[in-house]
């Protein structure tokens, strides 16, 4: 039977494909059995043996079908061995935090660093929590001399469990907003956990809006920082933006789209890399790509899709809003969900959405009319609303009857919430 020990060490001398979720589960892995809130990893353990896992670390005893390594906690098995891991070679670390662009600023500053000829480990996706970040960690890391990783925040407490892995080079803090607010008591305290990361980090940087709450920081970006964006255009399918970086103005051309919360995205990634001693070069911005559903656009038929569904908040939807009737030619339409974790927030946080969206020339609302925050949003739409829908084939429908060539329509809801889906129904539709 393998120890504890052996077991560390074998992670840092080969290659392993380690999981929490049995359906992961490929030939060879190790599973480590998580308790949660709603589900216990240790149900599945003999699912992942069956699923072609050589190993599972548990905490507690059961009738498993193969070979286990018992600790006292799993959780922090996960945690120590992420930790441990990282420590081999200490890597140069910036790490991100923030309500919005996290994984944006994470793929421009690793692109930057990447451009400089360094080898560079990032978090894998949006794997960003205190159990992603270790994942990505055993999976990932090839003893790369950098590393990029993004911090989610989402309890009380995130933060130093999140620094406890790793201890930052660089932290970055981009704009804080509402995302996660319910799981908190004030903003306050939201904002407090979020600047978190400043304690944890040797070097600070900031969005300007954030130093009046700080002693001390670096570099800070953002309208009235050390790099901000000074003037921003968009023609034929380009952005064109200028920007100051500390004494020095730089004009970009920038393939697709960006608004000006992701020009602050990349506002934040310079100054990253400035403050680790490099030099970005601004020509590989020609071939970057957004992630998947960030304010990505399509056109198809003579209509604008714009697909925003990755997530949610006031904050990133009120900068969209802005770019968009900058950009109409015709009819600029909404297909919007509520925004979730909101908590005692979600009253407040959906009548201000609902004012957003009186923006749009008509606003369609994906959800139930029974929902309070649906019914909030309605409310302040008045006779902006074309309707709420619960089903997103009668949406669609309902859409398609609306949209004349030239139009915008624009998909925005929390994740949860699968707007998604409506989006590729659409599409389907309008491609037919």
């Amino acid at each position: 039977m393998i120890t504890y020990e052996e077991l560390i060490d074998r992670l840092k001398s080969s290659e392993s494909h380690i999981v929490v979720d049995s359906r992961l589960v490929k030939e060879g892995s190790i599973f480590i059995a998580l308790p949660g809130r709603k589900t216990d990893g240790h149900m599945f353990v003999n699912d992942a043996f069956a699923r072609g896992a050589e190993l599972a670390v548990v905490e507690k005893p059961g009738d498993y079908s193969g070979p286990v390594l018992v600790v006292e906690n799993t959780y922090r098995f996960l945690l120590d061995a992420g930790k441990k891991i990282f420590e081999l070679n200490r890597p140069f670390t910036i790490a991100i935090t923030g309500s919005n662009g996290k994984t944006t600023t994470k793929e421009l500053t690793a692109l930057f660093l990447e451009s400089a000829g360094l080898k560079v480990f990032k978090t894998h996706g949006n794997y960003n929590t205190d159990v992603g970040v270790p994942l990505s960690i055993l999976n990932q890391y090839k003893g790369q001399r950098y590393s990029v990783l993004e911090f989610g925040v989402s309890q009380p407490g995130d933060m130093d469990r999140l620094c406890s892995i790793v201890k930052p080079d660089i932290g970055v803090v981009l704009k804080v907003g509402s995302a996660h607010l319910g799981n908190f008591p004030s903003s306050e305290a939201l904002l407090r956990e979020k600047l978190g990361l400043l304690k944890h980090s040797q070097l600070k940087v900031v969005h300007s809006d954030l130093i009046k709450y700080l002693d001390d920081f670096d570099v800070s970006f953002g309208p009235h920082g050390d790099v901000r964006l000074l003037e921003l255009s968009w023609q034929n399918g380009k952005t064109h933006a200028r920007f100051r970086v500390f004494s020095e103005d730089v004009w970009m051309e920038l393939p697709g789209i960006w608004h000006e919360g992701m020009l602050e995205n990349l506002s934040a990634a310079i100054s990253a890399v400035k403050l680790a001693g490099i030099d970005p070069n601004f020509e590989v911005l020609e071939d970057f790509t957004f992630p998947p559903r960030r304010f990505q656009f399509h056109h198809v038929r003579g209509i604008t899709v714009v697909d925003d569904t990755y997530n949610s908040s006031l904050e990133s939807i009120e900068v969209s809003v802005k770019c968009l009737q900058e950009m109409k030619k015709n009819g600029l339409y909404a297909v919007v969900g509520i925004i979730l974790e909101q908590g005692w927030n979600a009253l407040n946080a959906h009548g201000e959405l609902g004012k957003l969206l009186k923006a749009f020339d008509g606003v369609l609302v994906y959800g139930s009319q029974e929902m309070p925050e649906v019914q909030v949003i309605v409310r302040n739409l008045g006779e902006k609303l074309i309707g709420v829908f619960d089903s997103k084939e009668r949406l669609v429908a309902e859409l398609l009857n609306e949209l004349k060539t030239n139009d915008i329509v624009y998909f925005k809801a929390s994740r949860g919430v699968r707007l998604d889906e409506v989006v590729d129904c659409f599409m389907e539709e309008l491609n037919k």
